[in-house]
């Protein structure tokens, strides 16, 4: 994104990592700093989002502290299988998880991540109960165990791709309520639980109170960098799909809705104590 903003803008974006709670340092630190736009946070549907109702303490409000600039694309949940499991469907996972309670592994990058939420909704949705196997930093090695043993995989779709290509792994389903663009071919768990969404998306935004023309003119510069073919073309290739083109008021309705949505989710799958 920063090569294809940087003309538009008429100066370079410098990439400053800042890890730490899952993103909320990074977030911490734009809500908190100068309101000038030279300051951008690209941040997740998490830290955006549901972090909020998982931790009290944040000092940060994903939806008061930020105005979004635009939706940057977004990255399909996929749940990944050994073809040795024998699981074709959906509805062959569920079969078996029903058979054999508590039986059933999954592997994630860890609790309370977008993933084991993802994992989380199927469960609540399908009254069954799976073990979740977490690897926190790790998330290499739970490929190597699914082609070993592990029976489920639940990441993003670019993680497994190629590994799907050759056969080794299976796509088993979308979390999602549509399938994706990008994988036509795999069933979306929409499809079999009506309203289920795991929404992995990605944003951009800046501090609130950041002046509108600076709010539009970085609207302005993400946008036309997504409209270039080259970027469609590239996000594509590692999973990434920029459908539908959001700018910063669509953005701040999906924001608001998602939250409303996993405040909803949470109480009724007893997420949230």
């Amino acid at each position: 994104m920063g090569e294809k903003m940087a003309p538009r803008l008429g100066q370079p974006l410098l990439v400053e990592y800042r890890a730490g709670g899952s993103g909320a340092v990074a977030a911490t630190t734009v809500s908190k700093g100068p309101k000038d736009g030279y300051m951008i946070f690209f941040g997740a549907g998490s830290t955006l989002g549901y972090q909020k109702l998982l931790n009290k303490d944040l000092v940060y409000d994903p939806v008061k502290d930020f105005t979004p600039i635009a939706m940057v694309g977004s990255v399909p949940v996929v749940i990944f299988t050994n073809p040795a499991t024998g699981f074709n469907s959906i509805q062959d996972l569920l079969a078996a998880a029903k058979a054999k309670p508590g039986q059933i592994s999954y592997g994630t990058v860890g609790p309370l991540t977008l993933p084991h939420l993802g994992a989380e909704l199927l469960q609540h949705y399908a009254g069954i109960s799976m073990l979740h196997v977490p690897y926190g930093g790790n998330s290499g090695r739970y490929w190597t165990d699914l082609i070993g043993g592990l029976q489920l995989v639940l990441t993003g779709a670019s993680g497994g791709m190629e590994l799907a290509k050759d056969g080794k792994v299976k796509m088993l389903a979308v979390a999602s309520r549509e399938r994706s663009k990008l994988l036509p071919n795999v069933p979306a768990l929409g499809e079999v639980f009506p309203g289920l969404d795991v929404p992995a998306w990605f944003a951009f935004s800046v501090a609130a109170g950041t002046p509108a023309p600076i709010v539009q003119r970085l609207e302005e510069a993400t946008l036309g960098a997504l409209r270039d073919p080259s970027t469609r073309q590239a996000f594509a290739q590692i999973g990434i799909d920029i459908d539908p083109i959001m700018g910063s008021r669509e953005s701040e309705a999906k924001i608001r809705a998602d939250n409303e949505m996993w405040e909803k989710v949470f109480k009724a799958a007893a997420l949230v104590k």
